[in-house]
């Protein structure tokens, strides 16, 4: 599996745990940030997953689909440029 192949697919899951964290309502269970005691143990470990999960959608995701992108177009320019050059003959000196 190439690179760019492996950060869509972890850019993926981690937008899937977001979604489930979120539909179970992880939301709700992030109190323990103001210092409010957590209803019980399992409120406590899913509040923390969804900050977690949050802080990876919100700000890992959105940083490496970016450097993919720039990735494909970088490589793409240098490509266009190799070809360009593929051409020109040099002369010797």
């Amino acid at each position: 599996m190439t690179a760019r192949r492996t950060l869509i697919v972890i850019a993926s899951l981690v937008a899937a745990g977001f979604t489930m964290l979120h539909l179970a309502g992880g939301r709700a269970c992030v109190e323990v940030l103001s210092g409010t005691p957590a209803a019980n143990h399992g409120a406590l470990v899913l509040g923390v997953l969804y900050v977690v999960a949050w802080f990876g959608f919100v700000l890992v995701t959105p940083i490496g689909l970016l450097a993919l992108g720039l990735d494909a177009g970088c490589a793409k320019v240098i490509s266009a440029w190799r070809k360009s050059r593929a051409g020109v003959t040099r002369t010797p000196r």
